[in-house]
This record gives C-alpha cells, structure tokens and sequence, in this order.
C-alpha cells in the first residue's frame, strides 16, 4: 500500500518541435520555429533559436551602421563637391586682392614691408624663411605661366639665384626709398 495520499500523476512529456525528442513540458521552452508557427522546444533548442535571432540582428545592425556611414561619407562628399562649385576661382580671388590693394604693385610693396619687418625683428625665423619661398615660388609659377618671361626650368641654380637676388634687390631698393 502507497503511504502517499495523493493519486500518483504521470508527467506531461512534449516533443520538441525542432529536434523531435520528448521532453517534460516544465523543461520546454515556447518559441518560434522554421516556419515560424510558436511551438515548445527544449532547452538546447531553444539557445539555438536564440543564437540564430542574435546573429541575425547583429548582421542586420552592423549592415544599417554601414549604410549609416555610407550615407554620411556621401553626404559630405556632395558638400564638397558643392562647397567647390561655389568657390571663386583663383583668378578671381587673386583680381579681388589686388582690387583691395589698389595695384598690383602696392601689394608687393605690402608684401615685401611685412617681409622685411620680419626679417629685422626675427632674422632667419621659419615666418621670414616662409617669405621668400613663398616668393620664389611665385616667380617660378609666373614665370612658367608666361610665355614670354624666361623659362625658370632651363635656368641653372646660378641663374635662379641671381633673378631671386635681383628681385630682393629691388625690394629693398623700394623699402630703402619708402622708409629712408
């Protein structure tokens, strides 16, 4: 005789929808399947389906992140591209500057004033140094643009150096005659 006094219950056994085995249905899981109908599966299946879903979100936030950034690099791109359009050629700019300074030549004269007050305060500095390059690359630009100016890549070091002299040479002749 059975010291028990409730009635004995069989436990519920369910199969899993996925793999097929039977379990007790406090160890099933509700869940979506392939077809995508609810049904309990175990627990192994279950993290499965889980895995899968995750993978599957990952996937799909790291491809909207990537639209995201293409869109963006595209966006600035188009800014760019409109930023240039809108932007005054150089002769332009150039032609506006030296509306500004009434003349080409009250520009270089400027130029040439900033240079030298630098030169005299800060001899040798990367500002005075910067200076004359900019110059120089000036006059070899010109001088490549021109058809009748002399041709600065034939010229010899030698050559170069004595156009540079002689245009430092009648910057200073202009300084010496404006501040003397």
């Amino acid at each position: 005789m059975s010291t028990s006094l409730a009635p004995h219950r069989k436990r519920a056994e369910l199969p899993c929808r996925k793999c097929g085995f039977q379990f007790y249905v406090l160890e099933m899981h509700l869940a979506r399947t392939d077809g995508g109908q609810p049904g309990f599966v175990c627990k192994h299946c279950f993290d499965t389906i889980e895995k899968e879903i995750n993978r599957e979100y990952a996937a799909e936030k790291r491809i909207a992140v990537a639209e995201k950034k293409a869109d963006r690099e595209l966006a600035m791109v188009g800014d760019r591209i409109i930023r240039k359009l809108n932007a005054p050629h150089i002769s332009e700019a150039c032609e506006e500057v030296i509306e500004q300074f009434n003349g080409l030549e009250r520009f270089a004269e400027f130029y040439y004033t900033q240079l030298m007050i630098a030169a005299a305060t800060n001899p040798g500095s990367k500002t005075v140094l910067d200076g004359c390059s900019a110059v120089l690359k000036f006059i070899a630009a010109s001088t490549m643009m021109r058809g009748s100016a002399p041709d600065a890549e034939g010229m010899s070091d030698e050559e170069l150096e004595r156009e540079a002299s002689a245009l430092a040479a009648k910057g200073l002749t202009v300084f010496q005659e404006k501040y003397a």
